[in-house]
């Protein structure tokens, strides 16, 4: 979406220092690694860099104007003749202004979706069905934060039939300050469970966070809940629009039914639409529902979303079955919870005939909940029947001890400082015919060990 000059100062509160008011810019960008010529550069700060470093950057690939704070401006110029320059005191607060002025101008229906797991599935599987019907939007990688909801919606364009937004949040607030930006229509809200507790508190306060993005719905809007989950359903007084439940319980409004799953994926009914989907999991039951619940509310019927599915390729990382010579591995490493690290040793049995090996990583942001959480996974590990559980990282010590306690052989325990290290051993513990599950917090990183699986198995 384009500004003009004098646009971006109506709607950051800017100053003009240099350029024209009329002159017509080029798209937002906050990376100069991607800009393109005639492009219109904001610099960021953020945690690891500061997008001012970059002004010069910018202008040798021909930015047509900036915007950038007033405190550094007496260090950027002079600028070269032409390039329009916007002063403000925040280069975030105007990143947020713009997108709210990118999101006046859309007329189309405006989907977000959050929750506590399964977001980035959802948002990828209403890509799925709508990319290819409608003109519209849906957001690279996991663009959920105060950075990435405004540069989606800049990202649209004024005819777009539908745009997707995922939102992210780790402290109060959060939801309801993306959802002030994107104004939603259409609200997902997939799991409430115990994730960043440090920042929320409890799940009762993951659940009031997540429940604002049912709060921000216009009486016209709707939100699709996951009726599995208690917390979500009663998320459904806050609305002052339609809700729709989706799930595999009796009340739903969309239910699913003869669920049946294998190593191959999952199949059930619902709608009057048979849906066989290339995931595993019984929660992916709720994404895929969410999913087609969302898209029916822009007009495409289940059916169709049904056989738009049957393609669907998970996100990278997030219980993708791969194979390495003749080792699988569920390679689940973007990130874990207590919530995921159960449904992932819910898994295992779907392969009876192969030995189990558990490349468990720390749970991260569980604040005081921390020990007893990675306690338990160690007992639920215990009864799971893994032949080998290596753990990764400083917390999930309390992990291996666990399992130890609750009966598990120590001799098949093993504990690692980091990944890195976990990875170079990963030979040890890894034999033909077995199936590796790898999951552990993002910050953990323990896609390194899928890789080195992947390199000594003949990947």
């Amino acid at each position: 979406m384009n500004f003009s000059v004098g646009e971006i100062v109506e709607a950051t509160g800017g100053e003009l220092v240099a350029g024209r008011p009329g002159g017509a810019l080029g798209p937002i960008s906050t990376d100069t690694r991607t800009l393109k010529a005639g492009e219109t550069f904001l610099a960021l700060r953020g945690e690891r860099h500061d997008g001012h470093e970059f002004v010069g950057e910018a202008l040798r690939r021909r930015a047509a104007g900036l915007v950038i704070e007033r405190s550094v401006w007496s260090a950027c110029s002079p600028m070269p003749d032409g390039t329009a320059v916007v002063l403000v005191r925040d280069t975030q607060a105007a990143l947020e202004d713009l997108g709210r002025a990118a999101r006046d101008r859309l007329g189309c229906p405006v989907i977000a979706v959050t929750g506590s797991c399964g977001k980035t599935t959802v948002k990828e599987m209403i890509g799925q069905v709508l990319g290819p019907r409608l003109k519209g939007k849906t957001p690279p990688a996991s663009f959920n934060n105060q950075v990435g909801v405004p540069l989606t919606l800049l990202a649209a364009d004024e005819d777009d039939q539908f745009v997707l937004c995922e939102f992210g949040t780790n402290h109060p607030g959060e939801i309801a300050a993306l959802a002030a930006i994107a104004r939603p229509t259409i609200g997902v809200v997939t799991l409430v469970a115990e994730v960043h507790l440090e920042g929320l508190g409890s799940i009762e306060g993951v659940a009031r966070e997540k429940g604002a993005l049912v709060d921000a719905l216009p009486p016209e809007g709707v939100a699709i809940l996951n009726a599995d989950d208690p917390l979500v359903t009663a998320m459904s007084g806050r609305s002052r629009g339609r809700t729709v439940t989706v799930g595999l319980h009796e009340a739903a409004d969309l239910r699913a039914e003869d669920f049946e799953q294998s190593p191959a994926g999952l199949r059930f009914k619902a709608g009057g639409a048979v849906f066989k989907i290339p995931v595993l999991g019984e929660h992916q039951v709720v994404l895929a529902l969410a999913a087609a619940a969302a898209c029916r509310e822009v007009g495409v019927p289940l059916q169709e979303s049904a056989e738009a599915l049957r393609r669907f390729e998970p996100p990278r990382m997030r219980l993708a079955v791969e194979q390495a010579g003749d080792v699988v591995v569920l390679n689940d490493a973007y990130n874990a919870n207590p919530a995921s690290m159960r449904v992932a040793l819910g898994l295992l049995p779907l392969w009876p005939e192969r030995r189990k090996v558990f490349f468990c990583g720390d749970m991260r942001e569980l604040g005081e909940a921390s020990r007893r959480a990675h306690e338990n996974l160690g007992r639920a590990v215990a009864e799971a029947g893994v032949a080998h559980l290596v753990c990764v990282g400083p917390q999930s010590r309390a992990t291996a001890e666990a399992a130890v306690a609750a009966g598990m052989n120590a001799a098949a325990v093993a504990v690692f400082d980091d990944a890195k290290a976990a990875a170079g051993a990963a030979g040890r513990f890894v034999k033909g015919g077995d199936l590796v599950l790898i999951k552990g917090s993002r910050a953990i990183r323990m896609e390194q060990v899928a890789q080195a699986i992947a390199r000594a198995c003949g990947k």
